[in-house]
């Protein structure tokens, strides 16, 4: 609190250095545990992935808007962007690519878009997801396969 108080009183103040000291003690204090957002305009449909990714060590939180997970995400560290493409406000894409452009600690968050098009097509100069994957008859496989895959890499 104290580099806090005297960062803020700085002519030019930079809370990055005390923004990564948050994040190795939110670290320790979580243990293995992912932060993970996901991103979906139906709430139903991300409750359901939330229960397809339950045996896994995560903390998941659920927004059904590209604008609001934007805020969440530029307030704190996160390991996990699941998106839906179609979201209220601010689409998938735009999401990751304001991330992108961001000065934040997610910056370089892993990112999974999710879609229910066979030839989704991205637009030209844009940032991609790590992981594109259907919403199918696989999926229930596929997402928590994924999401394991950035866990262990880890």
């Amino acid at each position: 609190i104290r580099k806090a108080v005297t960062e803020a009183t700085a002519n030019k103040p930079d809370f990055h250095a005390i923004e990564n000291e948050l994040n190795v003690i939110a670290g320790v204090l979580l243990g293995n545990t992912q932060l993970v957002v996901i991103a979906e305009s139906s709430m139903s449909m991300a409750m359901a992935y939330q229960n397809l990714l339950s045996n896994l060590p995560l903390e998941i939180t659920l927004v059904n808007d590209g604008l609001e997970a934007l805020s969440i995400l530029l307030k704190r560290k996160y390991d996990i962007l699941i998106t839906g493409k179609a979201l209220k406000t601010l689409n998938g894409v735009a999401l990751i690519n304001a991330l992108r452009a961001s000065d934040s600690a997610n910056t370089h968050i892993n990112t999974i878009m999710l879609t229910t098009s066979t030839n989704f097509q991205f637009p030209k100069n844009v940032c991609l997801p790590e992981y594109v994957i259907l919403r199918d008859t696989q999926l229930s496989e596929k997402l928590p396969a994924t999401v394991l895959k950035i866990i262990e890499s880890k």
